[in-house]
């Protein structure tokens, strides 16, 4: 039973990492975007609609990945959290099995 629960919580070790790993490139991506800056002179003078569209467009964009980042990290502290929670379960009930046995 114990190599099951070791299993388990090494899955959601690995599951968090990787939910970090996510993160990590959505912050890349998200720094490349902030890199892609055109202003308004870039654009032809009959293209200052699309100028302000690209603007927007590209605002948009560094905001969803910059919430995509944050949110990934925050379901890699929910796996940690949730490993953590079943550690000390497991080791209270341990515990009180323990104390059980020694009492009677």
């Amino acid at each position: 039973m114990a190599d099951h629960i070791t299993v388990a919580y090494d899955a959601l070790t690995s599951d968090a990492a990787r939910w970090d790993d996510i993160a990590a490139g959505l912050d890349e991506a998200k720094a490349s975007a902030e890199g892609l800056d055109l202003g308004r002179g870039e654009f032809s003078f009959a293209a200052t609609d699309v100028a302000d569209e690209y603007a927007r467009i590209r605002t948009l964009v560094i905001q969803l990945l910059d919430t995509g980042a944050t949110q990934t990290r925050g379901a890699a502290t929910a796996l940690r959290d949730i490993r953590e929670d079943f550690e000390s379960t497991e080791a209270a009930i341990q515990a009180s099995l323990a104390e059980m046995w020694e009492v009677n």
